[in-house]
């Protein structure tokens, strides 16, 4: 997910890579209009989740923070959490892909 993002976005802002540093949309619409570069992009995001999810709430545990009341908010927080992220971002892939 990392090269993704450095290869096609920073590497081109710093001018490592070919295209132009200032026009980022055209250049995410056209990598978008891929398939497979859609399902890695949002199975990297369903991992994120799953990663996101496990830190957040390990976060509190870890900090010593675990109550028979608090604990069951923090682990539906967690779950918001990493739903929304991960859904906002796979929402922009999705949107550029199916509304070509």
């Amino acid at each position: 997910f990392l090269v993704l993002h450095f290869f096609n976005f920073f590497f081109i802002k710093l001018g490592l890579v070919p295209g132009d540093p200032e026009d980022f949309y055209s250049h995410a619409h056209a990598l978008f209009k891929i398939p497979a570069y859609n399902y890695i992009y949002l199975g990297c995001f369903i991992l994120l989740g799953l990663h996101l999810f496990h830190a957040f709430s390990s976060a509190f545990q870890t900090l010593g923070l675990n109550h028979r009341i608090w604990t069951p908010v923090v682990k539906v927080l967690a779950r918001v959490w990493a739903i929304g992220i991960p859904a906002g971002f796979a929402l922009i892939s999705l949107t550029l892909w199916l509304f070509r």
